[in-house]
């Protein structure tokens, strides 16, 4: 078995992998409230060519082990506009998205009007939830016309996990809850008071600097390039011993 072979695969597939998760970062560095993710690679089996030589072992290439998530602070952009959320510092807004509870930073805002009720919802229509879990329900205007928005960022719930890293990657820039993040607990228990700060008006930027990505990109592109190099030598290596058989 040419194992230079099989380690140069190796490399193409992580190195696949790591342009796919550079391209998705690229893509939304417009995208209010995206958080980064970074791709953890790991070695393969070490072993001996030669179960009788007494020589060090050789490894047999690599693998993108997993995601990691990067929670750092995007940009406030003012928008001057009511329904426009950021938290700065820790936590999650709740959404309620096909009978599911999602977490999300993005906190752009729309109203839903239900029958002659309204409903703060998310630009996809999912419900947005207040600290006890209930869906935020707006008040309409004494003439009737609109809704009453001043107290609502005190009805917006936020939330909190021990390890947000755990958190499991889902559509619409949200997140769900695992067994790696603990559960939510909301900010209405008094010790998250200090943690994180909701300002009205204004959006969180995406978090993805373009300058870093642009660097892994390069990276990422001269390891694959590397790899199918080693592959394709290794091909021409077996094609000539082959034929001095």
């Amino acid at each position: 078995m040419n194992s230079s072979f099989y380690t140069g695969v190796s490399g193409l597939m992580a190195f696949q992998e790591y342009m796919n998760v550079i391209g998705n970062n690229m893509a939304n560095v417009g995208t209010t409230g995206f958080k980064a993710v970074r791709p953890e690679f790991q070695d393969l089996l070490y072993s001996k060519l030669d179960v009788k030589s007494t020589e060090a072992l050789t490894g047999h290439g690599v693998k993108a082990d997993s995601r990691q998530l990067l929670f750092s602070q995007g940009n406030p952009n003012q928008t001057n506009r009511e329904l426009d959320f950021a938290i700065i510092g820790d936590g999650f807004f709740a959404v309620e998205r096909d009978g599911q509870v999602q977490y999300t930073r993005n906190g752009s805002f729309d109203i839903s009007v239900e029958s002659k009720s309204g409903y703060l919802v998310t630009s996809d229509g999912a419900y947005v939830l207040d600290n006890r879990g209930r869906r935020i329900s707006l008040l309409p205007q004494e003439d009737g016309k609109g809704y009453q928005l001043s107290d609502v960022g005190d009805r917006v719930g936020v939330y909190f996990f021990e390890n947000p890293y755990g958190l499991a990657p889902s559509a619409g820039s949200s997140f769900l809850e695992t067994e790696s993040s603990g559960p939510a607990v909301s900010a209405d228990r008094g010790e998250f008071a200090d943690r994180y700060r909701l300002l009205t008006s204004t959006l969180e930027q995406s978090a993805v600097s373009l300058s870093d990505e642009m660097v892994n990109l390069i990276t990422a592109q001269r390891g694959y390039q590397i790899s199918a190099r080693m592959v394709t030598t290794s091909d021409e290596i077996e094609e000539v011993l082959n034929n001095l058989r």
